[in-house]
């Protein structure tokens, strides 16, 4: 088994719209959670712990969405030439 390149890491997940639709759900995901907590917050009532739980869940997750995304930028003033 040869080491990836940087250029396999464009291959992790090649279909546009798929890719699309992870980063629609974890962005939906992630202000859903948020606009719970800022309703706990302004009721002055603690979070419950599935808030908490989700909240954890979506933070760990960010770093590996965040990994596909830039994996998968061609364009810009970083680009690889």
């Amino acid at each position: 088994m040869s080491a990836p390149t940087p250029n396999d890491l464009g291959n992790v997940i090649t279909s546009d719209f798929a890719r699309r639709l992870i980063y629609s759900a974890y962005v939906i995901a992630v202000l859903l959670i948020g606009a719970a907590q800022v309703a706990y917050a302004g009721a002055e009532a603690g979070a419950p712990q599935w808030l908490i739980i989700a909240q954890q869940v979506a933070l760990y997750l960010g770093v590996p969405i965040g990994g596909l995304a830039v994996a998968n930028t061609k364009h810009g003033k970083y680009a690889a030439e």
